[in-house]
């Protein structure tokens, strides 16, 4: 079985061209618990770019060794999920695992300093493909190091929207914020729910339409006609907001980025007698057998990253990086 739901991010391989990325940023030490709170940004240019070779090096470390113990706080939330997996799948097909590639000459969108939790991105070219990629790095709290959230491609088209300059920060702002055409914490609510009923979705008018939706409908409808067709049995699909934290960065505009995670669930019910289900190998290894005849349920993470509009706006919500992964798979 093949689909939108391949290890890392086979749905977006063929939309991924012509995406726009501008500007970068340089820089030594991650900031202590003790540093005053007030109009500077949470890390500073060098002290980003510090930090970034230091993930680098345990995202390798980690990955090479197949010991996620090696990632030590360097690699968190959904992109150390999505680590783990790939470490199994590469185990389970006797593969060397490869460390995901990070962007060359990054461009930094720093949040000023404030209360834990802190976090900014880093965005740039994939060195190893045509999708730039945008980069979150998170600290839990004034103990815990900046990690790696999550890596997210822009989507056909897209523009990171400017921020305030890396020397000063730009405001990070709450889940609940106003001032937005919708606060941070609805945007993914809303955007949750139009995955879930598509153009019946109340909320279907508030974004505008984007590449990844529209894929993962395509394909969903023709794993359901192709099930259909042969009496197999029934396909299903639910996204849901996992517990996490919601991204929030103002823009210079008035508007914020706003990144979020939202899991799916994939259902297959074979109907009995039916036969079984073949798996392509990389789903084959998560499962851990070749094939179904009974059910397959895989859980991918995704995380999305979305411009949103200031208050009084009527542009819509705009999605404009996202990525894909299968994390878990069981079937019998």
């Amino acid at each position: 079985m093949t689909g939108p739901h391949r290890r890392r991010t086979a749905l977006l391989a063929a939309l991924l061209a012509g995406a726009v990325l501008a500007g970068c940023g340089d820089g030594s030490r991650t900031p202590s618990g003790t540093e005053p709170v007030g109009a500077h940004p949470a890390v500073t240019p060098r002290q980003a770019v510090q930090i970034l070779a230091n993930v680098d090096a345990a995202v390798v470390r980690g990955t090479t060794a197949r010991d996620a113990a090696q990632f030590a706080g360097r690699v968190v939330g959904p992109e150390r999920e999505v680590l783990i997996a790939s470490i199994k799948v590469a185990t389970v097909l006797k593969q060397s695992p490869v460390a995901p590639p990070a962007p060359s000459k990054p461009r930094l969108l720093v949040t000023t300093a404030g209360a834990w939790p802190r976090w900014f991105l880093a965005a740039g070219p994939n060195p190893s493909a045509p999708t730039p990629l945008v980069r979150v790095l998170y600290s839990a709290d004034p103990r815990s190091p900046y990690g790696l959230w999550t890596q997210l491609s822009l989507l056909p088209g897209a523009m990171l929207p400017e921020v305030a300059s890396p020397t000063v920060g730009a405001a990070q702002l709450a889940p609940d914020a106003t001032g937005l055409v919708r606060s941070p914490a609805t945007v993914i609510a809303h955007y949750t729910e139009l995955l879930n009923r598509g153009d019946a979705s109340a909320y279907l008018k508030e974004f505008a339409p984007d590449q990844f939706r529209t894929e993962l409908n395509q394909q969903l409808k023709s794993d359901r006609a192709a099930f259909a067709s042969t009496a197999v049995g029934a396909v299903t699909s639910a996204h849901s907001i996992p517990p996490g934290p919601v991204f929030a960065l103002a823009t210079v505009d008035g508007g914020a980025i706003v990144i979020g995670r939202i899991d799916q669930k994939y259902r297959v019910a074979v109907a009995p007698g039916k036969g079984s289900v073949q798996l392509d190998s990389e789903l084959a290894a998560l499962v851990g057998r070749a094939s179904v005849s009974t059910r397959l349920e895989r859980t991918a993470v995704q995380t999305l990253a979305f411009y949103v509009p200031p208050a009084g706006s009527t542009a819509p919500v705009s999605l404009i990086a996202a990525s894909k992964t299968d994390i878990a798979a069981t079937g019998s």
